[in-house]
């Protein structure tokens, strides 16, 4: 007996608690329960041991006669009427917090739309307030036409130097392209004058080259000279050595 399993229906009739507090207590798994298939739809079941436990935790009444009326229902065949009406209860329930969920979130995002589109054009608001102020006091601080006509004069005055000074610039800047071309011209002849200088100190190379040479060839011809005169000079001695030994022989032994 204690494991029947009982209707949500059956529940409400047993503790006087609607059929939404008692699918509220299934889903939240408060009250233990088994899910079923019934023509396609799920349907809970729950075991009258659970539900004992169930009311004697959270101290609820029980309606005995109720809870009687309900078992001699079921011995009288209605069980499968009331199963059927739980089973589309249920499914209208489920559909329509299904439905209702978008809305809700849809409710949401648009009132958090609504609320940043607040608060920006309250900062906006904040700004051309702030921006007001300041024209205002932009406006305090003009000028008179006293001011107006001192600053014009010196706003004159102004100009006027500006444009001696740009004229003073202009003959700077011709003074400046005179020069420029003074200097290009003594650069050429500068240059003209570089080249002649080359010129002039290759050919000093060359004759300082043509006069070594000469003078190497000078030098070689006198050490040339100079050794045949030696040899000369040594031939000569050899001579006049031997007339000398000739000359010391006695005359008989030229014989």
């Amino acid at each position: 007996m204690n494991n029947r399993l009982l209707t949500l229906n059956e529940i409400c009739v047993m503790t006087g608690k609607s059929y939404t507090s008692v699918l509220r207590y299934v889903k939240s798994g408060k009250l233990k329960s088994i899910t079923m298939t019934i023509q396609g739809k799920p349907c809970y079941k729950v075991k009258r041991v659970d539900l004992e436990r169930f009311i004697e935790k959270h101290g609820i009444s029980m309606n005995i006669h109720g809870e009687n009326d309900r078992i001699s229902m079921n011995n009288q065949g209605i069980s499968m009427k009331e199963t059927f009406k739980e089973v589309v209860k249920e499914t209208i329930a489920e559909e329509r917090n299904q439905l209702m969920k978008p809305i809700e979130e849809q409710a949401l995002y648009r009132l958090g739309i609504l609320e940043n589109e607040v608060k920006h054009l309250q900062a906006e608001k904040a700004t051309l307030r702030q921006e007001n102020e300041l024209l205002r006091e932009q406006v305090k601080a003009l000028p008179g036409p006293a001011e107006l006509k001192t600053k014009e004069n010196i706003i004159l005055l102004l100009q006027k130097e500006k444009e001696e000074q740009i004229r003073k610039t202009e003959s700077l800047n011709q003074v400046l392209l005179d020069n420029a071309n003074n200097i290009k011209e003594l650069t050429k002849e500068r240059d003209n004058f570089q080249s002649v200088l080359k010129e002039l100190e290759a050919t000093i190379k060359e004759k300082e080259t043509s006069q070594k040479k000469l003078k190497e060839l000078h030098r070689i011809q006198l050490e040339q000279t100079l050794k045949q005169a030696e040899e000369e000079k040594k031939q000569i001695v050899d001579i006049w050595k031997k007339e000398l030994e000739e000359a010391k022989k006695p005359w008989w032994k030229f014989w």
